[in-house]
């Protein structure tokens, strides 16, 4: 029984330093290397506008891609696609600027929102609280003070949940979809996956070596 406890520890060790290793660029930003054969698998089937917006299981590849690099770094995208020019460059760029700015935005409505409920939550808890001091001076039956009571450490607490606890997750949801707003991204030409091979950045001389 305790070798293989031993051993389960040894396997979420390893995989624990998988999921740490990363690279990084020139600048020491945080790689993601994402290849698409089909430059259009990047891009939703369901768009019928006639612009091109980012495909939502595509977005959760990259965004858990991201979760093994430390969020204050910021990222590089390479994207890999056959027939890499600068326009493709260009569109994934816009596309992806203009997905992760509409979830901004219904992230800083989550905030708001939150802001709203917890000032809400606040006016009931100070309430809460003048009540309790009432009853208390009117000598009400003890089960009235006990409810009271309770009821005011309910709405304290929810207070404390909401403005500390939940806030801070929507925040650190807001930064990593700032980290996406302002990633750098960049084109290869798609290869079969080889990591001797070298990769040629469209539109420049430089080329990084895996």
């Amino acid at each position: 029984m305790f070798k293989r406890l031993k051993q389960l520890r040894k396997l979420e060790k390893s995989k624990l330093a998988d999921d740490e290793f990363f690279d990084v660029d020139a600048n020491g930003r945080g790689i993601i290397d994402v290849g698409a054969e089909n430059y259009d698998d990047i891009f939703s089937y369901y768009d019928l506008d006639g612009e091109n917006v980012l495909d939502r299981e595509f977005s959760e590849f990259v965004e858990a891609k991201a979760e093994a690099i430390p969020p204050n770094k910021e990222l590089t995208l390479h994207f890999h696609v056959k027939d890499a020019t600068e326009e493709k460059r260009d569109e994934i760029d816009r596309v992806i600027k203009k997905h992760y700015s509409r979830e901004l935005r219904a992230i800083n409505r989550k905030l708001h929102r939150n802001a709203t409920i917890t000032l809400y939550i606040l006016m009931l808890a100070i309430i809460s609280v003048g009540l309790l001091y009432l009853v208390e001076y009117l000598k009400a039956h003890d089960v009235v003070i006990y409810l009271v009571d309770i009821m005011a450490w309910v709405f304290w607490w929810e207070v404390v949940d909401n403005h500390f606890l939940q806030r801070r997750k929507i925040q650190d949801e807001r930064l990593k979809i700032y980290r996406f707003i302002r990633a750098d991204i960049e084109v290869y030409e798609y290869r079969k996956p080889n990591r001797k091979t070298a990769k040629k950045q469209i539109g420049s001389k430089k080329i990084r070596q895996d």
